[in-house]
């Protein structure tokens, strides 16, 4: 329990983190690379927040022994980058891959927040 506990308050920590100081690490990079700012780069922030959901219910799951569940989200995360690829960009270029990461990751959190909903009502 105590682990638990530690394990989401670090994760909220770093999540708190990411989210204030975010645009000062892409500025970063940005500047390193030598590349124009992106001016979407706040919404791309909001998209990865999704992300940043699918790695902290993947790790709890993992914590807390469920080691299957997040085994198939990564195959299903897989198999959906590979097999639409070549549509989207056949239709829509970069554009295609750049919607298909945030909808993947919305997929497959839902798949974890409810295989989590459900661990935890198994375990009380």
């Amino acid at each position: 329990m105590c682990k638990d506990l530690l394990s989401l308050s670090l994760s909220m920590a770093f999540m708190l983190v990411i989210t204030k100081f975010g645009n000062v690490v892409f500025q970063w990079y940005v500047n390193e690379m030598g590349i124009q700012t992106i001016t979407g780069h706040t919404a791309a922030r909001k998209i990865h927040e999704m992300l940043t959901l699918l790695l902290i219910y993947r790790n709890a799951m993992q914590s807390l022994g469920y080691k299957i569940l997040p085994i198939i989200v990564s195959g299903i995360e897989l198999v959906g980058k590979i097999l639409p690829l070549g549509v989207l960009t056949g239709w829509w270029g970069y554009l295609g891959v750049c919607v298909l990461e945030p909808v993947l990751w919305t997929i497959c959190s839902a798949v974890l927040i409810i295989g989590y909903m459900y661990a935890k009502r198994k375990w009380n």
